[in-house]
């Protein structure tokens, strides 16, 4: 088999998204009539890739690029075109029903109808992809070839979000004439594009098993990208320890030599904020709703994923402080990876006083025209 299929790990601020862009950008100029294709999960994620696009295109839109959501390619490519295999008709399926992601027991067979879509004509969003798979097998696999006659390039980003049979699209996409490539960070993992028990055991953090076998099968290359060009080497170090067993460490690359003003990880006690606030102006995070952030603006460390700020403060819940006061390992580690890997030049963590441990030492930092004291991650501890 002839390896046009690409999958890339890429750490967090690797420039995933401008090099899909810029290779996309070099392409299209040099390929057939064909279009290309760009699919990530959110609609967030698509405004990333145009925006990065138009970047290095002065501006303009390729009339042959064409970006989706995952939900508009299964319903706009596999889905609607090919409709009447279960159907019977060709105007019947409208949209998606996401009513029914969580809680919902089908006791319809597969094959049946009602098993993918609701009586409004919406297709169920949890057997989406099982319906895109079954529709490629009954129409014997025109599904794909349509695909073949319309695009030489699939890229999907954010690769790790995908979930359940949509492993058996990509399956069936590394098996087609198509050139495919798919750039994700496993410990980014935050989302699932639908809520099911199928190929638990490859989805999310352990997607890199289900890559891995199909780089020993020789269905595809695998490469990693380990290098961030977002921060130094101190918070890289800081989120290495989130993930301390894993083999992929990230290392600083190019452009992470930017010098600033208190650079690294904080520990900073609550009376102090205000000030460090005030000057920095750094973007709040915490966990979620519960967590209580003094009234100051936060994002969720879900919502967050995808951006970077200079500076951000966390508001830790019980299991970060857990984490950082008596080093104890987080079970659930992507948001928080997230979380950790969004500023370029510094992290204060709030506390109600500031402490020290093996791994944070007390120092004082001038912010402004004010001191204060505050706790600094070792990073070689």
């Amino acid at each position: 088999m002839l390896l046009n299929n690409r999958v890339e790990i890429a750490v967090a601020g690797s420039g995933k998204t401008w090099g899909i862009c810029e290779e996309v950008v070099n392409k299209i100029n040099n390929n057939s009539q064909k279009k290309i294709l760009l699919v990530t999960y959110t609609n967030k994620g698509i405004e990333s890739l145009k925006k990065t696009y138009m970047k290095q295109n002065f501006g303009v839109l390729h009339e042959r690029i064409i970006f989706k959501t995952w939900y508009q390619f299964l319903l706009s490519e596999f889905i609607k075109p090919y409709q009447k295999f279960i159907t019977n008709k060709i105007n019947y399926i409208r949209s998606f029903d996401f009513s029914k992601q969580y809680g919902y027991i089908n006791f319809k067979a597969r094959g049946n109808i009602s098993h993918y879509i609701n009586k409004s004509g919406d297709v169920l969003s949890n057997f989406a992809s099982e319906l895109c798979v079954d529709l490629n097998e009954k129409s014997d696999g025109k599904v794909i070839n349509r695909l073949e006659e319309i695009y030489s390039d699939i890229y999907i980003d954010e690769v790790q979000d995908l979930s359940g049979e949509d492993f058996k699209i990509l399956d069936l996409l590394f098996q087609s004439k198509l050139s495919i490539k798919c750039v994700g960070d496993y410990k980014q993992s935050t989302y699932t594009t639908h809520n099911t028990k199928k190929n638990k055991r490859i989805t999310g953090i352990n997607i890199l098993t289900y890559f891995k076998q199909l780089e020993k099968e020789k269905v595809i290359q695998l490469k990693y990208n380990l290098y961030t060009k977002r921060f130094g080497e101190e918070i890289c170090h800081f989120a290495n320890s989130i993930f301390l067993d894993d083999t992929q460490k990230m290392l600083p690359g190019q452009g992470c030599d930017v010098v600033a003003e208190n650079m690294g990880i904080y520990i900073i006690a609550k009376k102090d904020l205000e000030k460090y606030y005030n000057f920095y102006h750094p973007q709040v995070l915490k966990y979620d709703i519960k967590t209580s952030t003094d009234n100051y603006n936060s994002l969720n460390f879900g919502q967050c994923k995808g951006m970077t700020f200079d500076r951000i403060i966390i508001y830790p819940n019980n299991v970060f402080k857990d984490f950082l006061v008596k080093n104890k390992e987080i079970k659930s580690k992507t948001k928080y990876y997230v979380a950790v890997t969004r500023s370029r030049f510094s992290i204060a963590f709030v506390f109600d006083e500031i402490f020290e441990n093996d791994n944070f030492k007390k120092e004082n930092i001038k912010i402004g025209d004010n001191c204060i004291n505050v706790s600094k991650y070792i990073a070689n501890s």
